[in-house]
Formats: C-alpha cells, structure tokens, sequence
C-alpha cells in the first residue's frame, strides 16, 4: 500500500531479469533475526517495576504489542497507537536514554527474533512526570522513517528501483490499537488483558521467551486506593487491575506495556508492590484521563 507512504524513484535503468523484492521480509513476521545480548534491563519504578500467572499468546492476537530495547536489549513494552508513534511508560525512559539508544520490534511473537525493528526518533515524556512519582507515567515514542528499497517491473524488460519511506508496517502482526474517550471511564469487574515479555514470577531476573498474556479485572478506585494507602495517592491518572487474591499480574519488564479491553488501549503497565501479590493489584496509567488524553492528542496530531 503505497498511498499512505513517501515513495521516491531512484533512476530508471536496469536492464535484464527482473529483480526479486527485499521487502518481503516485512510481511514475515519470524524472518529478522536479533543475537541475544545477554541479561536484561528492566527500569523499576520506586516501588516495584511492574506475566505472573499468564500464557503463551500469538502476536497477531496482540499486533500492537512492542518490544522496547535499549541497546538492543529488552528493557520495557510499548503499544502501537497510529503508523508513526507508540506509548509506553515515562519510567521506561531514563535520562541516560537518548531516543537515538532506542528502538522498537514489532510483529513477533518472539523476544529474539522476528518482526521488524524500528529505531525511535524522538521520545517525549510527559512534562508533569517525575522520576520520584508514578504520577502521569506516560511517554509518547515517534519512531524513524523506516527505508527499505524495492524493485517494481513495470514494463518486460525495464525495471524501477524504488525506495519506499514508512514507519510501522502495519499488516496482521502489527497494527495500531484505539485509545479510549477522553474522560470515559472503564467500569470495575471488566476484565482487560495485558500482554508482555516479562519475567513470570517476582524476583526473576529472566523475560519470557514468548509473548505472554494475562486477563484481570478492573479494580473498583477506592478499593485500590485503600490497600496502596502506605504507598502514597492513588490518583486520576491511576487505574487498577488484578484479582484480590493476587496470582495474576504484570510484572518486571511488561513496563510501558499495554491493558487493553474491548479492543481499546485504557491503560499503560505503570507500577505496583511486587507481582500477584494478594490485594496489590497492578496499577496502570489511566489513559482515558483528561489531561493525559489531551496531552497525547497535542503532541501525535491523533484523535
């Protein structure tokens, strides 16, 4: 598709057989593949970095699903929301980590391999985010024009060399999700799933190798609110997800990761006290909140 790109013809002339593509890697969602780097980097917020209890997903269930990477190394999730920008969470980005550090794998299962790597140019957090907070936890990501260069035969023997300018590739592996109405509110007891490459029990130091997933329930605010009092305010910006008994949650490396229900992105994978724990629920970034859906509006031109 070609009507949503920058498309340039880079000087006629080639002579012979035609020229098979060096695009259709792009559509081939185990065809790039990434070394392992070694032991991860998970960023922790002040109280816990926040798949405990989940299973193995498909990412063409979840094709807004990113790998962060940091050096090339899994730090964080972040979540497609238009062909040129995601989200994920401010703590995912330091100030030791220039956009030009980052990049983004989409359209794969896989932590390691597949999909398509997309490298960030710019990475903004939202002004009101301190490092010392989890308050407005949310950072917009614009990822670099991605190049690739194809050859199109458009007559027997005469071929077009042509460079084609896009960012994300969106297919079935990897596709925007909806954000939802500013100030609409998701109601408790709705169950929403988030999805990541997250160590699966608290105090692991390993990610998972497979996208994995898990479904929890909207916490009623006040509830949450009660049982994070020795934690400080839960605020607007804040949303709570889990089972009271604990056992299911996000964990340490599904930061900036999505929570998704109906089809629709209503919260960032933000903090909480440790993984499953029983009456700690996730806590996540509320992304129906007025400000923070006006703030993201601004600055990615979205609805």
């Amino acid at each position: 598709m070609f009507s949503a790109t920058t498309v340039s013809l880079l000087i006629v002339v080639v002579l012979g057989a035609s020229h098979s593509t060096d695009a259709n890697f792009l559509e081939n969602p185990e065809a790039v593949n990434e070394d392992w780097l070694g032991s991860q980097l998970f960023p922790k917020p002040s109280v816990d970095g926040k798949i405990v209890g989940g299973s193995a997903a498909q990412i063409k269930d979840f094709p807004y699903q990113l790998s962060m990477r940091f050096r090339g190394r899994h730090i964080c999730g972040a979540s497609i929301i238009s062909p040129e920008y995601a989200l994920t969470a401010a703590h995912c980005i330091e100030s030791s980590r220039s956009a030009s550090r980052i990049s983004l794998r989409a359209g794969s299962s896989a932590l390691y391999s597949g999909g398509t790597r997309h490298d960030v140019e710019v990475a903004l957090v939202h002004p009101q985010y301190t490092q010392y907070k989890q308050d407005y936890d949310v950072a917009i990501l614009k990822v670099r024009i991605f190049d690739y260069v194809t050859f199109v035969n458009l007559f027997d023997n005469l071929n077009f060399l042509l460079q084609v300018k896009q960012p994300f590739i969106l297919n079935e592996f990897s596709s925007p999700i909806d954000l939802p109405q500013s100030g609409s509110e998701v109601q408790p007891g709705t169950m929403a799933l988030t999805t990541g490459w997250g160590v699966t029990r608290e105090g692991s130091l390993s990610p998972a190798f497979r996208l994995q997933s898990v479904a929890v329930p909207i916490m009623d605010r006040t509830e949450c609110a009660t049982n994070y009092i020795a934690y400080g305010d839960m605020t607007p910006r804040m949303l709570c997800a889990g089972f009271r008994q604990g056992q299911k949650d996000a964990c340490q490396g599904d930061s900036g990761g999505p929570l998704a229900a109906g089809g629709v992105l209503v919260g960032i994978v933000s903090w909480g006290a440790g993984c499953a724990r029983p009456g700690l629920p996730g806590v996540y970034t509320n992304l129906a909140d007025l400000e923070i859906r006006s703030w993201i509006t601004t600055n990615t031109g979205g609805p």
